[in-house]
């Protein structure tokens, strides 16, 4: 679905404020804008799979989506709650691996979808930007790996404090 003047409008402020957009000019930023529709999912919906090959990039418009990953014990995490104005998926797309999470509509959701291969076109014309992107993808997912790598703490330890 095609997005509203009012929504092009909130998705260039959005993007403005998004690390991986931050060496983006106006121009560069209207023309994410311009490849950018919209779908709806409902609460329970998983909208991405962890290990499935990465297509697409999200920004939630409206509702919340949790976010899971499994360890490398294959023990499911809950790493992360996402609301309007946040995005995920963009790891997968950028590095051109699988995704690293799966992704599930929390409540009704309206994402704003970009599709990866004009999204990618989009990149190549820039080989800076595509870099900084790169960058950014790795950072978020260093910061995923560190999230799953901290041990849980015992029953015994979370009732006493200690050690």
């Amino acid at each position: 679905m095609q997005l509203s003047r009012e929504e092009m409008r909130w998705l260039f402020d959005t993007l403005r404020k998004i690390e991986y957009f931050s060496l983006c000019t106006v121009g560069q930023i209207e023309d994410f804008v311009s490849i950018a529709v919209k779908e709806n999912f409902e609460k329970g919906k998983i909208i991405v799979k962890q290990g499935e090959r990465g297509g697409f990039f999200f920004i939630i418009n409206k509702g919340e989506v949790s976010i899971w990953s499994e360890d490398t014990k294959l023990n499911k995490r809950k790493i992360a709650d996402l609301g309007p104005g946040e995005f995920f998926g963009e790891t997968a797309l950028i590095e051109g691996k699988p995704r690293n999470a799966t992704v599930i509509a929390e409540t009704h959701c309206e994402l704003i979808i970009f599709d990866g291969n004009s999204f990618i076109n989009l990149l190549d014309k820039n080989p800076s930007l595509k870099e900084h992107f790169h960058k950014v993808a790795i950072k978020r997912d260093t910061e995923r790996r560190l999230i799953l790598s901290k041990t849980k703490k015992g029953l015994f330890q979370k009732l006493f404090g200690t050690k």
